[in-house]
């Protein structure tokens, strides 16, 4: 439990910086609204729908597809896309959330100066830091929303393109402190408790968001001398998106195969890369296909 609780803390960043990547990305650029929601938000519509009913199928059963019991199908297909038809896709529904908005934030970044981001930023740091310890009982409902969810992290990501004065160094330091606090808080609740308490874990966090900070700061502008590493991190990069779709139903399948027998540290990295390969020769594969790779 405890190797699993240092890598979990480990890499909790990886929403928060995928999102404040995005901003860094979209908020920098002007768009026509009509173009951004065909060009941009369509790129990802399009290839979560198509792994959605993917996962809809999967879960609905392949046996039941192949004998045609598609009775219940309809109502089942409607209430997955509707909640989600696998745990990992409320990323995406979130995302899509934040592509939607994107016109208008653009606006208030466009025109927002450097002290006014940052009023921005300290009020949804102090707002999600407090909802995410569960704090926020002990204030006055102020009904802004807009200070609770992952548009920090969008405009967060923004500022930080513009006025970064992190250095990498300092970034390894706000790293590696705020993986050690998710670590120790953690392992502290779930010792205290005798029960595993996620606080720690939250994307919203102090924690995980000097852990995000910290790598942000070190990758950004950062770059990869080593020409093996740099074509393998850009085959990855362009697979990203779809490996991040299918990874859970091929975890789903390599469930089925006992790793018991395997050291926990080593069962996890090892698991992690197969997982890893098996999904991007998936996407490989897929946008190979006709027709199919149209739609990713």
């Amino acid at each position: 439990w405890n190797i699993v609780n240092i890598f979990d803390s480990s890499v909790r960043f990886c929403v928060p910086v995928f999102v404040m990547i995005t901003g860094t990305f979209l908020l920098n650029k002007d768009y026509e609204i009509k173009d951004f929601l065909t060009n941009k938000a369509l790129k990802i519509i399009v290839p979560f729908l198509f792994f959605s009913f993917v996962y809809i199928v999967y879960n609905y059963g392949l046996n039941r597809v192949y004998s045609l019991d598609l009775k219940e199908f309809p109502q089942f297909a409607l209430n997955s896309l509707i909640s989600g038809s696998s745990y990992h896709l409320w990323y995406i529904y979130m995302l899509i959330g934040l592509y939607l908005m994107t016109p208008i934030l653009r606006v208030y970044t466009k025109n927002a100066t450097k002290d006014n981001l940052r009023y921005y930023l300290i009020l949804w740091f102090a707002f999600s830091t407090l909802a995410s310890y569960s704090l926020n009982i002990y204030l006055p409902n102020f009904q802004i929303p807009l200070f609770l969810n992952y548009t920090g992290f969008y405009i967060l990501g923004y500022y930080l393109s513009k006025f970064n004065t992190i250095t990498p160094r300092q970034g390894l330091l706000l790293y590696l402190t705020g993986t050690a606090l998710t670590i120790g808080g953690t392992w502290y609740y779930a010792a205290r408790q005798n029960t595993f308490n996620e606080m720690f874990y939250g994307y919203l966090s102090l924690n995980v968001i000097m852990q995000s900070v910290g790598i942000y700061a070190m990758v950004y502008k950062s770059q990869i001398n080593n020409s093996l590493l740099r074509k393998s991190v850009a085959l990855i990069s362009v697979h990203s998106f779809n490996i991040y779709l299918v990874h859970v139903l091929v975890l789903n399948e390599m469930h089925t195969i006992t790793w018991n027998y395997i050291n926990p540290l080593a069962g996890i990295l090892l698991r992690s890369t197969v997982c890893l390969l098996i999904s991007l020769s998936i996407s490989i594969i897929l946008k190979k296909i006709p027709v199919v790779n149209k739609l990713l």
